[in-house]
């Protein structure tokens, strides 16, 4: 039997940025050169409020396609405490 093989060139590339001290901005994505369109892409924004934090993660295309906003109390007794809005790929 022949074992038949196929190269995939794919550039990965992830990163966070504190753009300030209660701002964080994260990436992820890549590239696959031989089809010559992004890969999987998620962006992550978090926001310090104080006594509240704001998460947002969202993949812009694809068939993940989606977003998540969360606001929640930072204590963790009150983690029950939050606002979510989200809106899924199986949602379409």
């Amino acid at each position: 039997d022949k074992i038949e093989r196929k190269t995939i060139q794919t550039l990965s590339f992830n990163g966070d940025i504190n753009i300030s001290s209660k701002w964080k901005v994260g990436l992820r994505s890549g590239y696959d050169f031989e089809q010559k369109q992004f890969t999987y892409t998620s962006v992550n924004i978090y926001r310090d409020l104080h006594c509240w934090e704001l998460v947002f993660n969202w993949i812009p295309t694809g068939f993940r396609k989606s977003y998540d906003l969360t606001i929640r109390v930072k204590a963790s007794a009150l983690q029950d405490l939050k606002l979510t809005k989200k809106k899924d790929f199986r949602d379409n």
